[in-house]
């Protein structure tokens, strides 16, 4: 069995369990083990202004993998400890009428935050190695699937941002170039770039039309304070190493121009502290998370916009 087999063999097993037990009795005071370090990707917490809520997300539902639902929130979060043979979270388990209330009122005021980056069985951060994204038929599709309410969600919010204005979208790491050609049909007056490191993606992004070259997202191919909107995929777990992230933003967003905007998006993890990030770049912190439209569920979506014309200088 590979390591991928076993994680999702273990995920199962902690589907089942909760399916049949829950996550406690509510009001009890719960301490969940978790002695698996690749595991501990999938706890989340959800800061609200009345607490934190601690959940885990349950592979193998219908959503997509970066939603998380009410029926994966825990309790209130109490504390969490790491020791030797794993991590112990603490939390007061909460009733189902808490947990559809906690979505209810929308993402606004809520951040939704991922404690631990993708862990190896060591406890040592993994990142893919450069020759997975070389653009294989069965990533190209699922990378697509599981970014289809992140695309609807951006091309929503930029037809709102951009009415009958011509902006300049950039994507420093497009991928497939799916997530740059939904956005280029919904701004049809904007020019959109996108780059990759990956010729084989380049070569898939160009066959839907979109303008992308072969380049390092460290190195855009484009003037500072010249990009309108900037769409962020690859600052996430799997991707880059928590320690890269904060110093890839803050050189990307020198990009944006005067009253421009910036979202950050993922189909794992973001590992921006969306706070730490808007103090060290000047832009202004608008949104956290985003909805589903038309069920609970919540996802990570950072929307930024630019506030300081002196940006371009920095």
């Amino acid at each position: 069995m590979t390591s991928v087999s076993r994680a999702l063999d273990r995920e199962r097993r902690v589907r089942d369990l909760v399916d049949a037990q829950g996550f406690g009795a509510p009001g009890a005071v719960v301490v969940w083990h978790e002695n698996c370090p690749t595991s501990l990707v999938q706890y989340f917490l959800l800061r609200r202004r009345d607490g934190t809520w601690l959940g885990r997300r349950l592979v193998g539902g219908p959503g997509p993998f970066s939603v998380v639902e009410p029926h994966m929130v825990m309790g209130r979060f109490l504390n969490l400890r790491r020791h030797g043979e794993g991590v112990d979270f603490r939390y007061r388990a909460c009733t189902d009428r808490q947990r559809r209330e906690l979505f209810g009122h929308g993402p606004h005021g809520v951040e939704l935050d991922f404690p631990f980056p993708v862990l190896d069985d060591h406890w040592n951060e993994q990142v893919c190695p450069p020759e997975a994204w070389g653009g294989d038929h069965a990533l190209v599709h699922g990378l697509d699937a599981q970014e289809r309410h992140l695309r609807e969600h951006a091309t929503r919010l930029a037809r709102d941002l951009f009415p009958g204005a011509a902006p300049l979208v950039f994507d420093p790491a497009c991928s497939t170039g799916t997530f740059l050609s939904a956005l280029a049909t919904a701004l049809p007056h904007a020019r959109c770039l996108g780059a990759d490191l990956s010729p084989a993606m380049v070569r898939r992004a160009a066959a839907r039309s979109v303008d992308v070259v072969v380049a390092d997202a460290a190195h855009p191919p484009l003037p500072p304070g010249s990009v309108d909107l900037l769409v962020v995929r690859f600052l996430n777990a799997e991707v880059v190493r928590r320690a890269a992230a904060g110093p890839l933003f803050d050189a990307l967003t020198l990009l944006t121009a005067p009253g421009g905007h910036v979202f950050v998006l993922g189909h794992t993890p973001v590992l921006l502290d969306p706070r730490t990030a808007a103090r060290t770049t000047g832009l202004r912190l608008v949104d956290t998370a985003a909805a589903l439209p038309r069920r609970p569920g919540l996802f990570q979506f950072l929307h930024y916009t630019s506030v300081d014309h002196r940006r371009a200088e920095r």
